[in-house]
């Protein structure tokens, strides 16, 4: 061990290495497994939410393709959760057959609360903030619908009330604001959430970024202003596995 690196020592299955850019490195669920038993609870579903999507991603389940992409919402999200149980399953049955005892609770608790749908790493931390602050369970990269088609897609949504975290990026990076100037992203927001409010679907939109997320304090305000319950102690036995 030295001052940055702690080596935990073990057998490496041939299966469990590949290489990238000439180096031999752990593969993906390798490392979502060592992450999940070895890390903070945040940093292992920081992981293991990334290996989900990427394993939704590869399967196809967020293809916008015609015929990978079935018409119908719940469709839609029942074949992204399918896939995403896939891996579920794939980890949790290495877990169980790994060496050792250290860390197998909490890396079964990773793996059932890790999720397909945080698009980022910001997501997958405001949806552990929620957890702490006791709200309850949340949709997330939910869809709504006017007459126009798609109004807009939001990152949260706890019962009438959608809450969107806004990462920095969007606004400092000029490829993802896609040339325009960020307040024309700005008023591009607006407007979508105008829309949103007019499907019905939701009620009002609140918005959260990194800081709000780190401090909890002002994501707690947030909700409340809405009207949304927060119960932490009821919290503290974890959400259900999977969203529905």
């Amino acid at each position: 061990m030295s001052e940055r690196v702690v080596r935990h020592a073990g057998p490496v299955a041939p299966g469990d290495v590949v290489e990238i850019d000439g180096l031999l490195v752990t593969s993906e669920h390798r490392t979502a497994i060592d992450v999940a038993r070895r890390a903070s609870f945040a940093d292992a579903v920081l992981c293991v939410d990334a290996l989900l999507r990427r394993e939704a991603l590869r399967a196809g389940a967020f293809s916008p393709g015609p015929a990978a992409w079935p018409p119908n919402r719940e469709q839609r999200r029942e074949r992204v959760e399918a896939a995403a149980d896939l891996t579920r399953g794939v980890l949790l049955e290495r877990i169980e057959a790994s060496r050792g005892t250290r860390g197998l609770v909490a890396a079964r608790r990773v793996v059932e609360f890790a999720t397909p749908w945080a698009e980022n790493g910001g997501e997958s931390l405001c949806r552990l903030a929620l957890l702490t602050v006791g709200a309850p369970e949340p949709l997330m990269q939910v869809e709504f619908y006017d007459g126009q088609g798609l109004a807009g897609r939001c990152d949260f949504v706890l019962g009438d009330v959608a809450l969107e975290f806004d990462g920095n990026v969007k606004y400092d990076d000029e490829a993802m604001r896609g040339g325009r100037a960020p307040s024309a992203v700005i008023r591009a927001e607006k407007m979508r959430e105008r829309r949103v409010l007019r499907t019905g679907g939701v009620r009002a939109i609140g918005r959260c970024d990194s800081d709000d997320v780190a401090l909890l304090a002002p994501l707690a305000s947030t909700l409340r202003d809405m009207g949304v319950p927060l119960r932490p102690r009821h919290n503290a036995r974890m959400w259900a596995r999977r969203q529905k």
